[in-house]
């Protein structure tokens, strides 16, 4: 799993919250653990798969 959320992230509205998310060590380019609170965290930790 990318991302593991202690409250799951949830739509609502137009808002998306990424309360308590943290991306999966094997999923980040620097292969630890990262706290996302926003898509640009998501963008700038994830690791591009080809």
């Amino acid at each position: 799993m990318v991302l593991q959320c202690k409250n799951e992230s949830q739509e609502n509205g137009r808002e998306i919250s990424f309360g308590g998310c943290v991306m999966s060590a094997g999923y980040s380019w620097d292969g630890q653990e990262h706290r996302i609170n926003s898509f640009e965290d998501y963008y700038k930790w994830r690791m591009l798969h080809c």
